[in-house]
């Protein structure tokens, strides 16, 4: 027994980095984080349910012998496609970029990926509990199977989280665990061949038993709904620990492993040791969701006080992971336990008759998997367009009143008074509402203790909040959305949007960055552009396009369609967008989009910034940025934004690498903590510059950028950033995605970026040598000795014009002009004033001799 509780813990552990391996491969195909998920739980959970079927169809079929053997053979086929998995995706992603979009051709795909090795996933519990009972007589050792592989499950989902995917990939992740059944199999046929042929023992059984058990239908019924009501509690779960924690890489790993380990020792302490009854696992069930319910508003404030029990430091951030999984399951083990014993308690009541044990197997995880597909599908696509997760809660708590009333009323034909207790709280909890602040603000910025961090959760609350209005609430299937407006004495109309808890426009704090980004991009455009914006946010960045001459018109990117229903709040801030004939709302994923779109655009801006977020990293990909160059006109500009808040230079150095790596030519700018990545397909020249002055002069009338002190080409790119390349830096892939992993570090550490360790001294100190080497050249009869301050003068009045002198040449600061040196000299001199403008660069170049 012992060896196959170790061959079901493997088999659990592999089927948990599929399933989180193949959602994020997915994306790449689907181009949503939230749609890959739904589909990839939908079609792997209902093949799987169709496995357990069939196999405990087939499993009173067949001798003890050939069940050994038949496993071994499922965990062959598992480990074959999970070996084809990620050629099998490329192939079909190529067949989705070179066709019109298609949601049905996606699905289909999906279907073809992730079919096959689920429908064998669902085939080893039905078929080793048929072999185990009628080898041993005893069902128990159905639970054994069921508790050791849901532990494996759970050991699978932290290591893929925490340790595979951020340290080897998701392809060698799949290979690995491909690796790993390939010896369960090897096994199998082992323990296959010890095994004594009783086919006539079988048969003989088959005729005895020609009609089999039937199962009580309430009981295919409860099995389904348990599903529904799981997924259902898991989706909102993992929304709110996202609002609590922040939607990182990190929050889905936790809730899948979280729940997992609740299903195993639910199953190892109520069914293995305590043996309770169903009528008490549907009351500990009803009673667990009403805790949840009533408690959950206040977990975001709980959260908080567990952060800023924890440090900074890399030992800090496992420390407070384990502490999440720790208070996550205390949180949640009343409902998840119970509804995780309900299967094995099920298939106890009905496994009679040991030779239907594959069939009773079969019927009942089959019934429960479906229940995981229809709500995975049907709340991801429908449910939540009508409601928000506090009504698909209540209909949760209506449902469970409904299953337990019922099953306590057939078993005792009369009403109990814990009939009336449950009723009663149900009532309840519909006429309470959740708090509107607690769901709409995340509190997870918030990494340091505050003077009222213990004062409890309202005067929290209060305090940070400080009076805010919550204008607009919706989940969606994408993300919760909130429109929160806050007081201030500057100006009363400071409103913000939020996304999952996290702040992503502002209307006063993110006006000028915002409009930064457009202004950047719309000098180096043409005339009668067509532009793209990928994310709305408050739409200020839209506005100021908007508001340029020579923009021909802006498509608005955005994901989520509750921030696009939400946009007339921020109309006063951002010149009435949604108002504005030259501007369309396209509302799908940019990674999708990009993939399939056939338009060019002369300029693309994305205002994504923070790698950590769950989907996010997907944008800063090497695959995305290629979707990116073929979108882009001939002479089309590509900018991406980063906030360097919360960024270590290793990682900022991924993103960067990355960037280079995509484009032919690019530049980067430093404004503040905020770093604009130019990116072309073909080089800069001096036409793009002395263009960019004419329209930076025209800009100056515009009051839309009266905030933006700059005058000219010049001025504009002196706060260009020096990076250099390198050759064996990290690129962030689908297949690799480090940088979200790396980010989530970062954020929970509050990292500080140094600077210096993204350019190279090197590279500044030849550029300038280099250049006074020409200068001494041409101007100094090739002496090598430095020209006097009097020749400096004659160069700026003679070969210049001192009022027109060109800071930068057609490859921007890499090559300097004998004007600019000349320039430049006078003013280290000090015989020359610097002006304000320049003051910066003189920092670094008083560094060399």
């Amino acid at each position: 027994m012992k060896i196959f509780n170790i061959l079901f813990f493997l088999t659990g552990l592999t089927s948990l980095v599929y399933e989180l391996s193949w959602q994020k491969l997915l994306i790449s195909l689907l181009g949503s984080d939230f749609k890959g998920t739904s589909i990839v739980l939908g079609v792997m959970l209902g093949m799987m349910g169709v496995g357990y079927y069939v196999f405990g169809q087939t499993a009173k079929r067949l001798s003890l012998k050939k069940i050994l053997k038949l496993t071994a053979y499922i965990e062959l086929g598992i480990c074959f496609f999970g070996i084809l998995f990620p050629t099998l995706n490329n192939f079909f992603i190529t067949i989705l970029s070179n066709t019109e979009p298609s949601v049905i051709l996606e699905i289909a795909c999906s279907f073809a990926l992730i079919a096959p090795a689920s429908f064998l996933l669902g085939g080893n519990l039905p078929l080793i509990t048929h072999y185990l009972t009628n080898k041993t007589g005893k069902h128990q050792t159905h639970y054994s199977l069921y508790t050791f592989n849901t532990l494996g499950a759970f050991v699978g989902a932290i290591l893929c989280a925490f340790v595979l995917v951020p340290s080897i990939g998701l392809s060698q992740s799949i290979y690995s665990a491909s690796f790993v059944n390939l010896l369960v199999a090897i096994h199998f046929f082992k323990l296959s061949r010890l095994e004594t042929d009783d086919s006539e023992t079988v048969s003989k059984a088959l005729k005895q038993h020609v009609e089999g058990y039937v199962i009580k239908k309430f009981h295919i019924l409860l099995a389904f709904s348990s599903g529904l009501i799981a997924v259902s509690l898991q989706s909102i779960l993992t929304r709110i620990l996202s609002i609590s924690i922040g939607s990182g890489e990190y929050t889905f790993a936790i809730v899948t492993s979280v729940y997992i380990l609740s299903l195993s020792l639910g199953t190892k302490i109520l069914i293995d040791k305590y043996n309770c009854s169903l009528k008490k696992l549907l009351l500990f069930s009803t009673f667990g969701i009403l805790f949840i319910y009533f408690t959950l508003p206040q977990w975001p404030y709980f959260f908080h006080l567990l952060r800023i029990s924890f440090g900074k430091t890399n030992q800090d951030f496992y420390l407070y992971n384990i502490a999440l999984i720790i208070i996550f399951f205390l949180l949640v083990f009343s409902v998840t336990m119970p509804l995780g014993a309900i299967l094995p308690k099920l298939f106890s009541l009905n496994s009679k008759i040991k030779q239907n044990n594959g069939v009773v197997t079969g019927l009942i995880y089959g019934s429960n998997a479906l229940g995981f597909m229809f709500g995975s599908l049907v709340l991801g696509y429908t449910v939540l367009s009508y409601l928000n997760f506090e009504q698909v809660f209540n209909l949760i708590v209506l449902s469970m009143l409904c299953l337990t009333t019922y099953h306590l009323y057939s078993s005792s034909k009369k009403i109990l008074i814990s009939n009336l207790v449950i009723f009663m709280l149900s009532i309840v909890s519909f006429v309470y509402k959740w708090p509107e602040y607690n769901l709409a603000v995340g509190l997870f910025p918030l990494r340091e203790k505050l003077e009222f961090s213990y004062a409890g959760s309202n005067n929290f609350y209060k305090q940070v909040l400080n009076n805010a209005k919550v204008l607009a609430h919706k989940d969606g299937n994408v993300a919760s959305v909130s429109v929160v407006e806050f007081e201030s004495e500057d100006n009363p109309l400071n409103r913000s949007i939020m996304i999952n808890g996290k702040p992503d426009g502002n209307t006063q704090g993110d006006l000028e960055t915002m409009k930064l980004s457009a202004y950047s991009g719309s000098i180096f455009s043409k005339n009668n552009s067509n532009v793209a914006v990928i994310g709305y946010g408050v739409g200020l960045t839209s506005g100021a396009l908007l508001k340029v001459p020579w923009i021909k018109n802006v498509d608005t990117i955005e994901i989520s369609k509750e921030v696009i229903n939400f946009k007339e709040y921020f109309d006063f801030a951002n010149q009435n967008v949604s108002k504005n004939e030259k501007h369309n709302f396209i509302l799908e994923d940019a990674y999708h989009y990009f993939a399939s779109n056939k338009k060019d655009y002369d300029l693309i801006i994305s205002l994504l910034t923070n790698f950590w977020m769950s989907g996010i990293e997907n944008l800063f990909t090497l695959e995305f940025y290629n979707h990116i160059s073929k979108n882009l006109s001939k002479d089309g500009l590509f900018i991406q934004w980063i906030s360097l808040a919360d960024l270590s230079a290793p990682t900022a150095k991924i993103a960067i690498s990355t960037f280079q790596e995509s484009f032919k030519s690019n530049r980067f700018l430093l404004f503040g903590r905020s770093l604009l990545m130019l990116g072309k397909n073909q080089s800069f020249t001096i036409n793009d510059l002395e263009n960019a002055d004419i329209k930076i002069k025209e800009l100056s009338q515009n009051s839309e950028f009266d905030f933006i002190e700059i005058s000219n080409i010049q001025e504009f790119l002196l706060n260009e950033f020096w990076v250099t390349s390198e050759q064996e830096a990290q690129i962030q892939s689908i297949d690799k995605p480090k940088l979200s992993f790396a980010a989530g570090k970062d954020y929970f550490r509050a990292s500080e970026i140094n600077l210096d360790k993204l350019t190279s001294k090197d590279l500044l100190e030849s550029t300038l040598k280099t250049s006074l080497k020409s200068f001494n050249a041409m101007w100094s009869d090739k002496s090598q000795d430095k020209p006097s301050l009097n020749l400096f003068y004659q160069v700026l009045k003679n070969r210049c014009g001192i009022k027109n002198i060109k800071l930068v040449e057609p490859e921007w600061r890499y090559s300097r002009s004998i004007c600019r040196e000349a320039l430049v000299e006078l003013m280290k001199s000090g015989k020359v004033k610097i002006p304000n403008i320049l003051k910066k660069d003189f920092t670094w170049l008083g560094d060399f001799k």
